[in-house]
């Protein structure tokens, strides 16, 4: 499946760890935005900041499953990543929206009916792997398919 990771930018080593357990497990990364360097202040470079955010909004888009890597201080990034994820679920059954803890207080949205809830990327892996899990996927393809 395609995986959209998002976290603070400072999370980069937590989220190079997730994507070497991803792509253990088969899985592509839709983008992988840990090779940026910095964007803030964003009014330093424009262009620069433009292209970070449609960069990471369209690997939001071509994802079947988000993952949001909580952390204590909120990310504007971040939020701004699981907004996306949010309304293209809403809109089109996908991409799937994990938030793993422990700081599920620190967004609000953590709690949208769309968003599940888990303690680590192994418990989101171990559901990817499911039966259930996997036969909706199929129909979700089945029915990208058919446009």
């Amino acid at each position: 499946m395609k995986v959209y990771v998002s976290a603070k930018f400072n999370d980069k080593e937590r989220v190079q760890s997730v994507y070497a357990l991803l792509k253990q497990a088969g899985h592509t990364i839709t983008h992988e935005w840990i090779h940026n360097k910095p964007s803030y202040p964003f009014s330093d470079d424009p262009a620069f900041t433009a292209q970070c955010a449609a960069e990471d909004i369209e690997g939001v888009r071509r994802a079947d499953v988000f993952i949001l890597l909580s952390n204590a201080e909120p990310s504007m990034g971040a939020s701004a990543e699981l907004g996306a994820a949010i309304a293209l679920f809403l809109n089109f059954k996908k991409p799937y929206i994990y938030v793993i803890g422990p700081h599920f207080d620190s967004n609000f949205c953590f709690y949208h009916p769309a968003v599940v809830r888990k303690d680590s990327v192994e418990d989101v892996l171990a559901e990817m792997n499911s039966v259930p899990f996997l036969e909706d996927q199929s129909v979700l393809e089945l029915k990208s398919h058919a446009k």
